[in-house]
């Protein structure tokens, strides 16, 4: 059993966001300091699935009509060619050459071109199931993470696919994660898988509660400081995971944990 952190030198906020994200943000409007910026189309509210901060600062919302893009003072809608057709967007990511990578509930992909939203059709074809995530690893290989089907990568212009048959111990992706090192890390409903690769031989390792992991379904899983990252838990609140040594603490603001899921985890120098 590894050893709790005893002082947390973090700041811990805890924040509920029903109305945040579910009805246009009007919860906030009496706070102080904050400023409204209600997500609306035909007079309704939009559910926001996710959020994505550009290199250009941009905040583009992945939502229940579609991916909108936030400049600072408004919203607006990116559309695809057909003006009439939307789909519900769960993952947005922008590469290093720039190009926008949009995921969909239905497990299809899109590019944004020429400022509308174009479908990626690869001769593979796409996955079925919800796309969660996606990022680009060190040989600039793009990886996408789904809700029942594993993990996807493009290389060479071919999409492969890792599964059970490989090796994960889970299919339920929630979010992917690239190590220091080149290592993928997921997190599942099994605990954290670490994805090798060395050429075309893929070695994957789980750290679950069996190696003190507090709980089996990781939902949230992001870099920290010193090479560690920061671990969101359904039952479990949070803690800390250091990939080199794969060990596992505890912070004391996660002891006795009573605040339910973590759904997202953001991180900076001195808060999480």
């Amino acid at each position: 059993m590894t050893n709790p952190i005893t002082t947390f030198k973090y700041k811990l906020l805890i924040l509920t966001v029903i109305s945040f994200f579910l009805n246009g943000f009007m919860a906030f409007a009496q706070w102080p300091g904050y400023k409204v910026f209600p997500l609306t189309e035909d007079n309704r509210a939009v559910k926001i699935n996710t959020l994505f901060k550009t290199s250009e600062g941009y905040i583009y919302a992945g939502t229940t009509n579609g991916l909108y893009k936030f400049d600072g003072t408004r919203f607006s809608k990116i559309y695809f060619e057909n003006k009439d057709y939307t789909d519900t967007v769960t993952a947005v990511f922008q590469d290093k050459s720039k190009k926008y990578w949009i995921g969909f509930n239905n497990g299809r992909i899109a590019h944004i071109i020429n400022g509308k939203l174009v479908y990626y059709n690869p001769e593979e074809g796409t996955p079925v199931k919800k796309i969660t995530s996606f990022l680009q690893d060190k040989e600039n290989n793009i990886w996408f993470s789904t809700a029942g089907e594993g993990i996807y990568y493009i290389k060479d212009k071919h999409i492969y696919l890792i599964n059970e048959t490989n090796g994960l111990n889970d299919l339920n992706i929630t979010n992917i994660s690239l190590t220091p090192n080149g290592d993928v890390l997921a997190a599942t409903d099994q605990g954290i898988n670490c994805i090798n690769m060395t050429g075309n031989k893929k070695n994957i390792t789980l750290t679950g509660p069996g190696k003190g992991l507090p709980d089996y379904i990781v939902t949230a899983l992001v870099p920290g400081e010193n090479k560690q990252f920061w671990v969101g838990m359904q039952d479990k609140g949070f803690c800390l995971y250091e990939h080199e040594a794969k060990k596992i603490s505890v912070p004391a603001a996660a002891f006795n944990w009573s605040y339910g899921q973590v759904n997202a985890l953001l991180a900076t120098k001195e808060i999480l």
